[in-house]
C-alpha cells in the first residue's frame, strides 16, 4: 500500500512525486525544516524571492509554456524547453493527450451515438495531431510561451481546430452535455524528480495543512502525481529510482525502461483519470474510472507497463463506489513495485483474460464451495512471498458483492487488490467488446452505458444504468443463475 492509502480522502488529493533531501544520508528521518528548505528551493527555481510572491494561477500564466489541445491546458516551466530532452518530451505528452481524447470521443459516440459534432471532433484531433507531430525540440525552446499556436506556426486552420475542438470537450459535448461552466483542465509537468519532489515541498508550504500532512512525509520520493488545490494536475516524466531515500531524492528511473512507450501510458492514465472526473463531473465510481483509464491505455499502445494507476479519488470532496468492492475506495492504492505482479504479465495485453482465467480455473481446484459458484466467480491469489494459497470467492461487483470473501489477511492484500485491478478492466472491455456478438453492437451499448452515467445523481444509480444499457436484469444478481452482466462476463473468462 503506498503512503497515500493511508492518508485521509482529500490529503490523498496532493503530489505524488520524488524523492529525497540532499543534505540527510539515505535511510535518516527529515524534519519540517528539511521540507521547508525544499520548498524555498523550489521557489527560487522558479524565480521566486518569496513565497508571497507565489500564485499558481500567475505561476502557470507567466513561468509556463502553454499548450491548448481539447479538454488540457498543457503546461511546462519555460526554462525545461530549452532542454532538448525535455522538449521532446513535451512534445511527447501532448501526442499522448491528443490520441486520448480521440479514443474517448470513440469510446462516448459509437453506433446511433455519433452525429455530426463528434465526427467534427475526430477531424479537429487529426489536424492538432499533425500540428503536434511539426513540432521541433529547436523551436519548443524559443517559443513565445504565451502563445504556442502562433510560436509553432499553427496557422488559422489549426487555430480553429483548437478552439472547437476545447469546446466540445469542456462542454462535455461527447456525452450530449453541454455543460456551460466547465474550463479546461490544467496539467503541469514538473520533467525531473529534482524539480517535482521540491515542487512537492512547495505545495505542503502554501496549500493548507491538509496537503502539508501528505506531502511533507518520507513517502514523497514514491510519488508519481499531484493535485495542486485541485488546480493542477502536477506529473514528473521519471520514476523515483529503486530504494530511494531523502538523500538521494535526486535519483531517477526512466519510464521507457520496460516499454518505448512507457512514459506516453503513465502519462495518459493518469491524464485519463482526470478526463473522467471531469466529463462525469467527479460522480463516477473510483472502481469505473480506473477501470475505463486502463482500458484506454491498452488500446491505445496495446499494452500498459504502468507502474502506478494514479488515485481516481484525489480529485475529490466525496464520490460514489458501489462498483467493485475492495478497489481504490478500500485504501486499494497499488504500490508502485505492483509493476511486477504476476496479474501484470505480458503488458496486460489481452486486458487480463489469459491470467484471469488461470486464477478462475485454480480456485476452482481449491474452492469448497461447489456448483456454478464454485466453478465460475472462485480465484486464487497468493501471498506476498507466493508460498501460500487461497481463494476468493466472487461476486465482486456490484453493492451486492461478498465483502466477507474478500476481506483477506495482510499476507494477500497487494495479491488481492492486483486481481480486483484486473477483475474490473476486463470486465469493462467485455463490456466493450464481447456483450453482443457483434463488436459494434457492444461498442454502441458501452456508448449508451456512458451517456447514462453521465446524468446519475447516486451510487445505486449507476448499477442500473449499466444493466439498463445492456439489456440485463441486473450488474450482478449474486447467484450466478440469470442472465446478470457478471455472470456473462465469469462465463466468458472460462471459455
Amino acid at each position: 500500500m503506498t503512503a497515500r492509502a493511508l492518508l485521509p480522502r482529500t490529503a490523498a488529493a496532493l503530489l505524488l512525486a520524488a524523492s529525497s533531501l540532499a543534505p540527510l544520508a539515505a535511510g535518516q528521518d527529515a524534519d519540517e525544516t528539511f521540507y521547508r528548505g525544499l520548498a524555498e528551493q523550489s521557489l527560487a527555481d522558479h524565480g521566486y524571492a518569496d513565497a508571497k510572491e507565489f500564485r499558481i494561477e500567475r505561476f502557470l500564466e507567466s513561468r509556463t509554456a502553454r499548450a491548448s489541445l481539447g479538454l488540457f491546458d498543457l503546461h511546462v516551466p519555460t526554462r525545461s524547453l530549452e532542454d532538448g530532452k525535455r522538449a521532446e518530451q513535451f512534445k511527447v505528452v501532448a501526442e499522448s493527450l491528443v490520441d486520448l481524447q480521440e479514443r474517448w470521443i470513440q469510446y462516448a459516440t459509437a453506433g446511433s451515438f455519433g452525429d455530426e459534432a463528434s465526427a467534427a471532433a475526430l477531424a479537429d484531433v487529426e489536424t492538432i495531431r499533425g500540428w503536434v507531430e511539426r513540432w521541433s525540440k529547436g523551436k519548443l525552446g524559443k517559443v513565445d510561451p504565451s502563445d504556442l499556436v502562433a510560436s509553432l506556426d499553427a496557422g488559422e486552420e489549426v487555430g480553429a481546430a483548437v478552439a472547437r475542438l476545447q469546446e466540445y470537450m469542456v462542454r462535455g459535448s461527447a456525452l450530449g452535455l453541454e455543460r456551460k461552466r466547465q474550463k479546461p483542465e490544467p496539467i503541469l509537468l514538473m520533467p525531473s524528480r529534482v524539480d517535482f519532489v521540491r515542487f512537492v515541498a512547495l505545495a505542503g508550504m502554501l496549500c493548507g495543512p491538509a496537503q502539508k500532512e501528505s506531502c511533507w512525509v518520507p513517502e514523497i520520493v514514491s510519488f508519481t502525481e499531484t493535485y495542486w488545490r485541485r488546480q493542477a494536475l502536477v506529473l514528473p516524466l521519471e520514476y523515483a529510482a529503486d530504494g530511494v531515500g531523502f538523500g538521494d531524492y535526486e535519483k531517477s528511473r526512466s519510464m521507457n525502461e520496460k516499454s518505448r512507450t512507457g512514459m506516453r501510458q503513465q502519462v495518459t492514465q493518469l491524464a485519463a483519470n482526470a478526463l473522467l472526473d471531469n466529463q462525469f463531473d467527479d460522480r463516477l465510481p473510483a472502481s469505473i474510472v480506473g477501470g475505463i483509464a486502463l482500458n484506454l491505455v491498452i488500446d491505445i499502445y496495446g499494452e500498459s507497463n504502468t507502474r502506478v494507476d494514479g488515485d481516481p479519488t484525489a480529485r475529490r470532496t466525496g464520490g460514489i463506489e458501489t462498483f467493485v468492492w475492495g478497489g481504490q475506495s478500500e485504501g486499494g492504492i497499488l504500490p508502485t513495485n505492483s509493476a511486477e505482479s504476476r496479474w501484470r504479465e505480458r503488458g496486460c495485453k489481452d486486458y487480463f483474460k489469459k491470467v484471469l482465467k488461470m486464477g478462475q480455473r485454480s480456485g476452482a481446484k481449491r474452492s469448497a464451495v461447489k456448483g456454478k459458484l464454485g466453478r465460475l466467480a472462485a480465484f486464487e491469489l497468493e501471498s506476498a512471498d507466493r508460498t501460500e494459497r487461497m481463494t476468493l470467492v466472487g461476486p465482486f461487483i456490484g453493492s451486492g458483492a461478498n465483502e466477507e470473501s474478500t476481506t483477506v489477511p495482510g499476507e494477500y492484500f497487494g495479491d488481492k487488490q492486483e486481481f480486483l485491478r484486473a477483475y474490473r478492466t476486463a470486465f469493462l472491455r467485455f463490456l466493450r467488446t464481447e456483450t453482443y456478438k457483434r463488436e459494434e453492437d457492444s461498442a454502441e451499448a458501452f456508448s449508451r452505458a456512458l451517456h447514462a452515467l453521465a446524468r446519475i445523481k447516486r451510487g445505486a444509480e449507476a448499477e442500473k444504468a449499466l444493466a439498463d444499457a445492456f439489456e440485463a436484469p441486473a450488474i450482478s444478481s449474486g447467484d450466478f443463475a440469470t442472465d446478470d452482466l457478471e455472470t456473462r462476463f465469469l462465463n466468458w473468462i472460462s471459455r
